[in-house]
């Protein structure tokens, strides 16, 4: 079932992406691998077959999106997805199941997946909501780096708001008795005082317009993430119904 995907496709000009699927079906993570592979575009798929061997990818790697069987031996898909959450990987989680009943599914995005897969799974279906779990995880990292260059550059405004404060309340006071062959002359020193002014305003003018359009980019960026994460709630709801 191909459905439009509005907010992810900034994402063909984004660097390769990075995939974790794991399922103990050794045939199932080559399909879906290269299932992924061949329809994402240039991305890298690493598969394994138990969740404590992703656990050893994921401290290894940084993954855009995880795709986890739920019943697998030993630590089964519900014992990953926490281990996860407690490593306080931000990375989409998406599980699978064979079983994937309204009680299943509900479930699963109360545990905090994404959104769930039931098997056998439509490849069109899967591969439109593992790109919006890319896309959410890229858009997340890129608003945090646009609020950080944020933050410093209000901190550099406010410091320069203050030298210009202090730099005015220092023109205003009388400047200090000098011996006449040490006193600049006074036309002199009061250009320097000019021009030093003219300069932090002309840097403030800068900055401030770099912050807006800068904000202007960020509220964008906010905007396209809004839309991935409703094509995700879409999804997720459509699961629920189907069952």
């Amino acid at each position: 079932m191909s459905r439009q995907r509005n907010g992810a496709n900034e994402m063909a000009t984004l660097p390769t992406s990075r995939l974790l699927v794991v399922d103990d079906d050794p045939a199932l993570l080559i399909a879906l691998s290269e299932t992924l592979q061949n329809r994402l575009g240039p991305c890298t798929v690493d598969a394994c077959g138990s969740g404590a061997q992703a656990l050893d990818f994921i401290r290894a790697h940084t993954y855009d999106t995880i795709i986890s069987d739920v019943t697998m031996p030993g630590m089964d898909g519900w014992q990953f997805l926490r281990a996860v959450q407690q490593s306080r990987c931000d990375t989409p989680v998406f599980l699978m199941s064979g079983t994937a009943d309204h009680e299943v599914m509900t479930g699963a995005l109360k545990a905090g997946a994404c959104s769930m897969f039931a098997k056998p799974f439509d490849r069109d279906e899967i591969v439109a909501t593992v790109r919006d779990g890319v896309a959410l995880s890229r858009l997340k990292g890129i608003l945090r780096q646009e609020e950080s260059v944020i933050h410093r550059s209000n901190g550099h405004h406010a410091t320069l708001i203050e030298k210009l404060h202090q730099h005015d309340v220092a023109s205003t006071m009388p400047a200090p008795r000098t011996p006449l062959s040490g006193t600049p002359p006074v036309d002199e020193a009061l250009q320097r005082r000019a021009n030093y002014r003219a300069t932090m305003i002309r840097h403030l003018a800068n900055l401030d317009t770099f912050l807006f359009k800068l904000t202007a980019m960020h509220r964008g960026t906010s905007n396209k993430l809004s839309v991935v994460q409703e094509n995700l709630r879409r999804h997720a709801l459509s699961g629920l119904r189907r069952q």
